[in-house]
């Protein structure tokens, strides 16, 4: 069996249907019971492309979806529940770059 027939792509958001903030994101992404999760963006406002892989999947932080989703990028809060993942990177596919 090669690799192509062992993964499993399924799409958990759309900013377009889901909406565009943190609450609808971290929603659709910690309802998958998957841990290997790859994240694709695209920017409209750079029209970038990038993301990132991690192994552990995404974990709900609740006290940031406590907070108004408008201060989002304002608030750095260092109880994030972050998961050490060795094998995680993100990266830029309009650069062509992997950065672990």
């Amino acid at each position: 069996m090669s690799l192509y027939e062992k993964v499993r792509l399924k799409l958990l958001y759309r900013g377009t249907e889901d909406g565009f903030n943190y609450k609808s994101f971290i929603s659709k992404a910690t309802s998958c019971n998957e841990k290997k999760t790859i994240s694709i963006c695209k920017s409209k406002v750079y029209n970038k492309v990038f993301g990132g892989y991690s192994k552990g999947g995404f974990k709900k932080n609740i006290n940031r979806d406590n907070r108004d989703n408008n201060d989002d990028h304002k608030n750095n809060n260092n109880n994030n529940n972050n998961v050490d993942d060795n094998d995680g990177f993100i990266y830029s596919l309009t650069h062509n770059k992997k950065f672990n």
